[in-house]
């Protein structure tokens, strides 16, 4: 009993092999998205339309929409490519306005968050 238990709360905490786009929603996967997303709101960032983006972004990355209703911004990062989604309907009980969604080359999700307000330091794609 207490094997099982065990296995669960590891699943729970660190995740399973299962998860096909590679971001299983764990709890180790939202603590590691808190933590960037707070260091990263804090750093000048400038988004790009998500036009520049070269290609079909709804292809490339297909699970994209699970997390928001459009696309309204576009930055590559390295090999990754981050991008902001937001949602029309939006607030308690519904989830915040924005995700943030950062896509390893191979198309697997590596980072996403939500959060309310666009931060301070980050400037809107023009338009």
């Amino acid at each position: 009993m207490m094997a099982r238990w065990c296995k669960g709360l590891r699943e729970v905490v660190l995740g399973s092999a299962s998860s096909e786009d590679g971001y299983g929603q764990t709890l180790a996967n939202d603590l590691h998205a808190l933590i960037t997303f707070r260091r990263l709101r804090k750093v000048p960032l400038t988004w790009q339309d998500p036009a520049s983006y070269p290609g079909d972004i709804h292809a490339q990355f297909r699970p994209i929409h699970r997390f928001g209703d459009a696309v309204v911004a576009y930055r590559p990062e390295g090999d990754e490519h981050w991008f902001i989604v937001s949602r029309d309907w939006f607030g308690w009980p519904d989830p915040p306005e924005f995700a943030l969604l950062c896509f390893a080359a191979d198309g697997r999700i590596a980072m996403g968050h939500d959060f309310h307000h666009w931060p301070q330091t980050w400037t809107r794609p023009a338009g």
